[in-house]
């Protein structure tokens, strides 16, 4: 689970390197599993964000975008098949065991349903290395599934 604490903690990382902002003005965001409640919504203007997917304690992608150029990206990229290959659909399609607890439901209704998102908003004051710096600490501490060009191997 990612919390508040969370985004303390990034930014007094970052400050080691200089940074020098807060995380007051950091937002998370969560869009926790179900139909009503994982809604995927535009990116708000003036934003960036880093996105993280999570299924029961598994972390799956963690992902960013930078500018409102990236608005599918962040409010649906993740959720079809077709397209780029870096997708978590795509991803899970092809992944083993995943595939076979997807079946052949949709498999954006069956990420809806059982997955967690956790949206960081960050200003775009803060800047492109700042937004790089937030996902490359969240994938060192999540170890997502679905990171870089192969997943892991990981029994469901």
């Amino acid at each position: 689970m990612i919390n508040k604490n969370d985004l303390v903690t990034v930014v007094k990382a970052a400050s080691k390197a200089g940074f020098k902002n807060s995380a007051k003005n950091l937002e998370l965001l969560v869009w926790g599993k179900g139909m009503q409640t994982h809604k995927p919504a535009s990116l708000r203007k003036g934003s960036f964000a880093v996105y993280i997917f999570e299924l029961n304690g598994i972390f799956l992608k963690v992902g960013k975008v930078c500018g409102e150029k990236n608005n599918d990206r962040y409010r649906s990229h993740h959720y079809i098949i077709k397209g780029a290959n870096s997708t978590l659909a795509k991803s899970l399609s092809k992944h083993s065991n995943y595939s076979k607890i997807i079946g052949k439901e949709k498999i954006r209704d069956w990420m809806l349903t059982n997955i967690n998102r956790y949206n960081i908003l960050i200003p775009q004051s803060y800047g492109k290395h700042f937004v790089n710096f937030v996902e490359a600490f969240f994938i060192l501490k999540c170890n997502p599934l679905f990171e870089g060009r192969a997943s892991k191997i990981n029994p469901i």
